[in-house]
């Protein structure tokens, strides 16, 4: 009953087109049932309704509509007449999915970020128990070495590449009369005496001539 300029300029219609008939802006079909059952929800308990759907623009594009439309009443009756207000809410709609993508896509990285990182701790902390799991099986060993070395009555010591004592075994005191403490870092040729050096530093049986 009542269309103006910007309806039809918007659908590209002529207002003696559309006065006293029939006209739904084309429309993919499950938009038109949606905006059907809001038309149907009219009514004394529902007097208003609001709602967004797609229309199909003559170039064949989609577009998306806002439209409230509100019922009105003769005393005592259904609803005699509808009155529609709607706008383009194309631009704002295309923003709100690409925001949606756009959090998608980041949701989808986070989640693969955080994957990545799991696995990562996961590895670190299989190196880590690794790790521990050698050190106390080190250290165990170490322990039972010292155990025996302790307790042997043959001397045993570790000397470093200069031929410093970095361990004396407790038989040095009990063989030799030196303090094992006291060993470490005193040169292990200290305790040669001075004719046989040169068998603790070559192998191999000497020469007679270099012994004389």
């Amino acid at each position: 009953t009542f269309v103006n300029e910007a309806f039809c300029r918007y659908f590209g219609r002529t207002r003696e087109t559309l006065m006293g008939r029939s006209f739904t802006p084309p429309m993919p079909e499950e938009d038109l049932e949606r905006v059907r059952g809001e038309m149907r929800r009219l009514g004394r308990e529902t007097i208003v309704v609001s709602y967004e759907h797609r229309v199909m623009m003559p170039d064949g594009s989609l577009r998306w509509q806002h439209w409230t439309s509100r019922a009105l009443f003769a005393e005592h009756s259904k609803p005699v007449e509808i009155q529609s207000v709607g706008r383009d809410i194309t631009e704002r709609r295309l923003t709100e999915e690409a925001l949606r993508r756009a959090h998608d896509e980041l949701e989808r990285r986070v989640a693969e970020r955080t994957k990545d990182l799991s696995r990562s701790m996961g590895q670190l902390q299989a190196e880590v128990q690794e790790r521990t799991r050698a050190e106390k099986a080190w250290q165990s060993s170490e322990a039972r070495l010292r155990r025996i070395t302790d307790n042997m009555l043959d001397v045993i010591v570790q000397v470093d590449a200069g031929w410093h004592l970095q361990y004396a075994s407790p038989s040095f005191r009990i063989l030799l009369g030196y303090e094992p403490a006291k060993m470490e870092g005193r040169s292990f040729l200290e305790l040669i005496h001075p004719q046989d050096p040169f068998l603790v530093l070559h192998t191999g049986k000497p020469d007679s001539r270099e012994m004389e």
